[in-house]
């Protein structure tokens, strides 16, 4: 009778343990179901400021909840059959890069498949300025290949082997790209594309190795190292026509930038916090010193710096927006009316405490997990913010962000499909 009552004890406890389990769980559950993907960020964000009065973790009051989002725009999805890696719009006609390597024209939603090679193994892509040549570096990171496919010749042409994070100029055809030497040093090089012969030239040589290029201007060069929340990475600006190599920022966690050429000189900059979870975002100038801090947290990667024209009666809406949080430093003022300005389009996560979250930049860019955005415009010179996209029943994570054509486009990481929004 002993041994019933204390196997009635143990029954008892169990389906205690196991009964408050369960309401753990479904309370934990609950939650989850009515926070959803909002995060931190209001759904009705409309327009507010986008810097942070303290340069504190990300807030929720960064845009006005009140304001109305009666502004944002519905999407257009430029390529509802083709999967999208890269991509240029000129006039009314849409080149598309695929994962694979196959290079196709769109117009009015008619596929034209101009490239039927598959290119395995693509680190990189990249268009020249005018969108009429396409680079595709591919295949062993440390000795990769490199072609280029014409437009205008519907032709491929090899390049030599081992070009490293090559990029166009910003103006014409040279490519400028990074080659390890057998000695542990790297040479900075140029090759133009628009000649068949003594078209390399060895610009400097550096005593450092594991680095990417940014070819900013026409004679201004970024340096940096690959960034990881893992490790501390700088960037260096190179000098083309005097030849000299300047620090512009040292020693950060997980650092990304994101640079425009459109005004001034202003930098978007990335960089992961001492805890290795989320980071900071800030404006910088060409220095690497602080402009303004930001109250909301994504990727550079995420964001595009363009010059924006407001029609009047966009001025006329702008001109009651909040003004930004002061701050030690001030943004540079910009050459531009105020019908016209720089602007920072940037898709921004729903989920705020999600992105805070993860060890970035390193699980967003290997693909750990995705976000859902909200689009917005941002104003470089006072903060102001409006919103472009704002539909909470349309999950779109925001890639690759180009304008053309008074247009913003941007590739779905969920679907590879590319998207527009009419500006």
């Amino acid at each position: 009778m002993k041994k019933v009552f204390i196997y009635f004890v143990i029954a008892l406890v169990s389906v205690g343990i196991i009964g408050t389990a369960f309401y753990l769980f479904a309370q934990s559950n609950n939650q989850s179901s009515e926070t959803g993907q909002t995060g931190s960020l209001p759904t009705t964000a409309g327009i507010g400021t986008a810097f942070n009065q303290n340069g504190s973790s990300p807030s929720s009051s960064i845009f006005n909840s009140s304001a109305s989002s009666a502004s944002a725009k519905s999407l257009t999805i430029s390529t509802p059959n083709i999967s999208v890696l890269d991509y240029f719009v000129s006039n009314n006609v849409t080149i598309v890069v695929s994962p694979d390597g196959t290079i196709a024209t769109i117009t009015n939603n008619n596929a034209d498949n101009i490239s039927s090679s598959k290119i395995k193994n693509i680190i990189s892509t990249g268009f020249s300025y005018d969108g009429t040549k396409i680079l595709i570096n591919f295949g062993d990171r440390q000795s990769p290949q490199t072609s280029i496919f014409d437009m205008k010749t519907k032709t491929w042409t090899p390049l030599v082997v081992g070009m490293i994070s090559p990029q166009w100029s910003p103006s014409d055809y040279r490519i400028m790209y990074l080659k390890n030497n057998s000695n542990g040093t790297e040479a900075l090089t140029t090759l133009d594309a628009s000649k068949t012969k003594n078209n390399v030239v060895i610009v400097t040589t550096l005593h450092v190795q594991d680095l990417s290029l940014l070819w900013r201007t026409k004679n201004d060069v970024l340096l940096y190292d690959n960034p990881s929340v893992y490790s501390f990475g700088s960037i260096w600006s190179f000098n083309l026509q005097k030849k000299s190599l300047n620090p512009v920022i040292n020693d950060q966690r997980g650092m990304e930038a994101l640079w425009s050429t459109a005004t001034t000189t202003i930098g978007l900059l990335f960089t992961g916090d001492s805890s290795q979870y989320g980071g900071s975002l800030r404006f910088i100038d060409e220095s690497g010193s602080i402009l303004q801090r930001f109250g909301f947290l994504t990727m550079p990667g995420k964001c595009l710096f363009s010059q924006y024209n407001a029609t009047p009666s966009t001025v006329a809406t702008n001109t009651s927006l909040a003004r930004p949080a002061t701050s030690t430093t001030s943004l540079p003022a910009t050459t531009a009316s105020s019908s016209s300005y720089l602007a920072l389009y940037c898709g921004v996560p729903r989920d705020q405490n999600m992105i805070s979250s993860a060890r970035l930049p390193d699980d967003y860019e290997q693909m750990s997990f995705f976000t859902s955005d909200n689009i917005y415009r941002i104003n470089t010179s006072n903060g102001s913010v409006t919103t472009l996209f704002n539909d909470q029943n349309q999950t779109m994570d925001v890639s690759r962000i180009k304008v053309f054509n008074n247009a913003l486009f941007f590739v779905n990481r969920y679907d590879q499909k590319l998207y527009s929004i009419k500006l």
